[in-house]
This record gives C-alpha cells, structure tokens and sequence, in this order.
C-alpha cells in the first residue's frame, strides 16, 4: 500500500537564527526543512562538516536543519550550475526526512534559487524578506532588486521582518499590495522577565565595578553604531557608564578606529561578546537600553533583534530613529537628532522607575514571543492557500 509523504516546507536560506526561531515555531502538524548554505572558507570558520551535513539534523519538533557547502561565487557567477546540485540535494533530504516539499520558502533573492524554484516542483512560493539586500551588496543593487521583484510578483506570500521593507515591495510592486504583509521579528518566550523590573537587576561581576546609572548596548557593532553619537552621549552624561557588549568591530575598519577613540574615555566599558543564553542577565542590569543605529539603508530596513531583547527586560529603551522602533513609540524613545537623542537618555533616567510603563514594555514584548510570531505567520500562509485552512 503506498503511503503519501506529507507535505512539507523547505526553507532556502535559513542562515539567520531568526528564521529558525520563526519557522521553529509552526505546528508539527508542517514539517520543515531549513537549508543553511555558505561557501568553503566561512564554513570553515564556523566549524561545518566540510562537505557539509551528511543528512538533516532535528531542529526542534517538526523541523530539520542541513547546512550546505559549496565554492566561492556558489550564489552568483555559478548559482544555475550549482542550484541544479542543490536540487538534487534538497530532494534527498526532503526524502531522508519524509517530506514532499509542497512549498519553496525563498529568504534571499539569488540567481540559483531560480533553478532551484523550477526543478523542485513546489506546489507554493513563499518569500520572507528579512533585509535590504541591495544594501548589502551595492555593486549588484539592480541586479538584486530585479531578482527581487520577480520573486515578489510569484510569491503566494511574501512576509517582510521590516514594515519599512513591506512598505517598499509594495512601492516596487502595487499589484502585490495585498500579499505583502508584515511579521517583525520577535524574542523568546524564556527571555521574558516574570514581572516588570522598577530597578534594573545588578551588574554582572564581570562589570559590577561600573557606576551607575549604566547606559547599555549589545549587539553587533560593524556598521550599525553611530560612533560620534555616542561620543556626545558620553560627553553630555558624565555621570553616567557606557557599556558595550557584542563583538568588537576587526582592526582596521573605520568601526575600529571610532571605538578606539571612545574607549578613551573612563566611563566606556567595552565588554566584548556574551554567550546567548546570558545575554538577559545584562540586559536586565541596564538602567537604560540604547540602539544608536546610524540611518543607512542596511539599518533603516531592518528590524533589530535587540529591540525586542530589549523590551522583554522591561528596561526603558532609546533609539535613533529608525522606521521599526518608530512603529513603538512612546514605548520605545526616539532621538531624531543627536541632541533629541541625549534628551531621550536622560528622560529615560528621570521616568526608568515607573512600573506603568515597564509593564507596557513587557506586555509589547509578550505579544511579540516567536511563538505568537509563527501563530501570525501560520494565519498569513492559510489565507492565501499555502497552508489549508481549519475550514477545510
């Protein structure tokens, strides 16, 4: 008796933990196969089997993840040749897992997927936007968004991280209007502080000896500080400490020169990177959470992760007036100049003890658990067909 394979979701590209977080929260009930893919050297760097996964790993219920190795220009000069390759090897995998792959969810435009669209035989397009990508790579911006907009008109769906990104798919593609929706990205449910904080947690042992109140950051530095920002900050607040946690930007970028001169200054402290699973720990000691995210392109379509972090500890929260963390305000407090940036600080300081509107910040973080996210996520894909609705 033969038995029908269920209908699956294979997700290229799923080189960010927010996608797995995202689609890690569907229901069993649509098992997923979350394709990671990079080139030789960076695997290298990262610690991949060197061939890549020999078969899916599980990735939680109902999902599996296989990382993909291939050469250099593997996603643009040879993305036809090798997407046949990658063909070839989702369907194993999907094989491998008991799978048919009923819907292509594609995260980043590249020239392969194209191949890889039509060879699989997927029933459904997905797209989920999670960047500008033309921003990432500005020599090939026409090409990118040429690749983009050919995706967005054969999508069923596509879901945007940003509602900046939505707003400007839709600008690109009126016709699509309606099937370009936005899903931002989201915390983990264990990331929520039980009850909102009117004090911050203590420090760290590794930092108790900063004076307070302390000023925190924690994230990714490369190109997403506003250096001379920071500089007024800590001239303007004397008072108070800077700490900076996340990886420290390499020798010889422009990033690296700006740290260097603000690390001169003795109420700077730059930690460098903190495992995941104690990020929280300083997050909740924070008096005040800071996102001072120069405005380029790559900053102003995205949606932090931080933010949400952020919001989860219930801790009062300012940024530079990036389209996301404008969608929040007055939970989230926006500094459109420099100066209206250190107003934002110091009445984030004066207000940091109002239990009302820390409750608020959590209850915004709650209703934005990847939980929630995916539940958001699932409702869209019923909606247009991807997935069957309870109705049916």
């Amino acid at each position: 008796m033969r038995v029908d394979k269920p209908a699956g979701l294979v997700v290229l590209w799923a080189n960010w933990d927010s996608v797995l977080h995202l689609f890690r929260g569907l229901p069993v009930s649509i098992p997923r196969l979350m394709v990671r893919v990079s080139n030789v050297s960076l695997a290298r760097n990262l610690g991949w089997p060197w061939l890549g996964d020999p078969s899916p790993l599980p990735d939680g219920e109902g999902q599996w993840l296989s990382r993909y190795v291939f050469p250099p220009g593997w996603h643009s000069i040879l993305g036809p040749i090798l997407g046949r390759l990658m063909v070839i090897r989702v369907k194993r995998d999907c094989s491998r897992v008991n799978i048919r792959p009923d819907t292509l969810c594609l995260v980043q435009p590249m020239p392969g997927w194209e191949t890889v669209r039509q060879r699989l035989g997927a029933k459904h397009l997905l797209y989920y936007c999670v960047d500008d990508y033309r921003a990432m790579r500005p020599e090939r911006s026409s090409r990118i968004e040429a690749l983009e907009d050919a995706i967005v008109r054969q999508a069923d769906r596509v879901v945007c991280a940003s509602r900046f990104m939505q707003q400007e798919l839709i600008r690109r593609n009126p016709a699509a209007t309606a099937r370009i929706v936005h899903v931002s990205n989201g915390v983990d449910a264990s990331f929520l502080v039980p009850s909102p904080l009117k004090m911050p947690d203590p420090l760290p042992v590794d930092v108790s000896h900063l004076r307070r109140p302390v000023l925190g950051y924690l994230g990714g530095m490369e190109g997403r500080i506003d250096w001379p920002l920071l500089i007024r900050v800590v001239q303007s607040i004397p008072d108070c400490s800077l700490l900076m946690i996340g990886p420290l930007p390499r020798l010889g970028t422009e990033d690296a020169v700006w740290m260097e001169r603000l690390k001169s200054n003795q109420t700077v402290c730059f930690a460098g990177p903190r495992p995941q699973s104690r990020i929280m720990e300083y997050i909740r000691a924070f008096d005040v959470c800071l996102i001072p995210e120069p405005l380029r392109p790559l900053n102003i379509a995205g949606c932090p992760q931080k933010l949400w972090n952020y919001l989860a500890s219930s801790r009062p929260v300012v940024s530079t007036a990036v389209p996301e963390q404008m969608l929040h305000e007055p939970l989230v407090l926006v500094g459109r100049s420099h100066a209206e940036f250190v107003e934002r600080i110091s009445g984030a300081l004066h207000s940091a003890g109002d239990e009302a509107l820390a409750r608020q910040r959590l209850e915004l973080a709650r209703m934005h658990t990847w939980k929630s996210l995916s539940g958001r996520l699932v409702d869209h894909l019923k909606t247009f067909g991807i997935l069957p609705s309870d109705k049916g």
